[in-house]
C-alpha cells in the first residue's frame, strides 16, 4: 500500500488497520491511528512524514529524512520483527522495538521516550529524553499489559500469527 504525497491516513480509535503486505508513505504524509503491516515500510526520503499511534511491522522499518513521531498526551510505538533504521531526522514522543536498531539521526534527533535495543550511534546520547507512561493507558494505545494464561503449568509458549 502507498500513502500519496500531502495525504492523511487516520484509523479512528478503537479500530486496527491490516495490511496484507508492505507500506510506503509520501512526502508530507500522517498516518494517525493503530495499524499491522505484515511485511516492511519505508518512508519517502525527500521531505517528512508524522506517524501517530501503534504501528506493528513484520519486516523491516525505513524511517527516512525528517519523521516525527506522536504527541505529546499519545507516544507512538514502532514495533518491528526486523531492523528499524532512521534518517537523518527523528523527533517527538515515542518508542522504537525492533530485533535492531540503525540510527542515524545525528543531524536532528530529539525524542522523548526510548529505543529497544539501543545503538551506539545516537549523538549526543542525551538526545533521548525520559517519557512517563501511565499503564492504564496501554490499551488504548493498542498494546497488551500482560500476557498470560491462567491454564498454563509451566514454561508459557507462544504460537504467532503473521506478522507476529
Amino acid at each position: 500500500m502507498s500513502l500519496p504525497n500531502n495525504a492523511t491516513l487516520t484509523i479512528p480509535p478503537g479500530y486496527l488497520l491490516f495490511i496484507n503486505g508492505s507500506l510506503t508513505t509520501g512526502n508530507n504524509s500522517t498516518i494517525n491511528g493503530n495499524i499491522v503491516v505484515r511485511y516492511s515500510y519505508t518512508s519517502n526520503k525527500n521531505n517528512s512524514t508524522t506517524l501517530r499511534g501503534t504501528h506493528y511491522f513484520g519486516g523491516t522499518v525505513n524511517l527516512r529524512n525528517n519523521i516525527i513521531l506522536g504527541t505529546t498526551n499519545t507516544p507512538a510505538f514502532i514495533i518491528s520483527y526486523n531492523t528499524i533504521t532512521t534518517g537523518p531526522s527523528l523527533t517527538g514522543y515515542g518508542y522504537l522495538f525492533g530485533s535492531s536498531t540503525k540510527i542515524d539521526a545525528a543531524d536532528n534527533f530529539n525524542l522523548s521516550g526510548g529505543i529497544y535495543p539501543t545503538s551506539n550511534k545516537i549523538a549526543p546520547p542525551d538526545s533521548i529524553t525520559n517519557y512517563t507512561l501511565i499503564e492504564d493507558n496501554l490499551f488504548s494505545y493498542a498494546l497488551p499489559i500482560s500476557l498470560t494464561d491462567p491454564n498454563a503449568t509451566g514454561e508459557l509458549t507462544f504460537k504467532f500469527t503473521t506478522p507476529r
